[in-house]
């Protein structure tokens, strides 16, 4: 954010680890959690059909995420995009490369972990 004749507000935000990846996804610090992505640029188009959640064609760049639970949790996890655009949550297996799919939705899953 820049706000004319202030000084930036967070010149040291913490940076999001990681790109996005299959074989190096961003990693969640910590729940609640927030991003802003761009699979236009981010990401890689590495899965067109994840097996276990739809036959649709999902092909496109993915953007991944991991986090780790040190409990049960109840996760919802949400997309949402601009006009034209056709996002959708996937919830996959830890370290799962492949199509693998546990839950998918048009804008938000909410599942028991």
């Amino acid at each position: 954010m820049v706000v004319r004749g202030e000084d930036a507000l967070d010149t040291t935000a913490p940076r999001l680890a990681g790109t996005g990846t299959a074989s190096d996804p961003f990693v969640v610090a910590s729940l609640p959690f927030a991003a802003h992505g761009d699979t236009r640029t981010m990401g890689e188009a590495r899965v067109d059909r994840w097996d276990g959640c739809s036959t649709a064609n999902e092909s496109g760049r993915e953007l991944r995420f991991r986090f780790h639970l040190d409990a049960p949790a109840r996760i919802t996890a949400a997309v949402s995009s601009g006009a034209g655009a056709d996002l959708d949550v996937h919830l996959v297996p830890a370290g799962s490369m492949g199509a693998a799919c546990v839950a998918r939705d048009n804008r938000q899953v909410d599942v028991d972990l």
